[in-house]
């Protein structure tokens, strides 16, 4: 397997609908954990503001989607931002499945 080769996966949405995401690379990690960082000047702590992150991960994982319940609209960032929480909610969850750290066996 390429290291360069994008890996990929089918969420099913119900019998019509589906989206296919994929792992993020290493620069888009690091530039969206990048832009969801707040620091505060006075005391120097940081925070992640961790609903930007997954919308900017969401945006960036989706590369396609088909079925009636997409109503013929391309991929874009305004489209993924006006799915339905629960339809978001589900694709992020596949997202996330994907973009894990490999476990000990997988490392070997």
């Amino acid at each position: 397997m390429s290291f360069f080769t994008p890996q990929t996966k089918i969420v099913e949405l119900d019998a019509e609908n589906r989206v296919t995401v994929r792992k993020l690379t290493y620069g888009e990690r690091q530039s969206t954990i990048s832009q969801c960082m707040k620091t505060n000047a006075i005391t120097q702590d940081n925070a992640l503001d961790v609903g930007l992150m997954k919308r900017l991960q969401l945006r960036a994982a989706i590369l396609t989607w088909e079925g009636p319940g997409f109503e013929g609209r391309p991929v874009s960032p305004e489209n993924v931002d006006g799915l339905p929480p629960e339809i978001a909610d589900r694709i992020q969850a596949g997202v996330e499945e994907l973009n894990q750290p490999l476990d000990e066996s997988e490392k070997k």
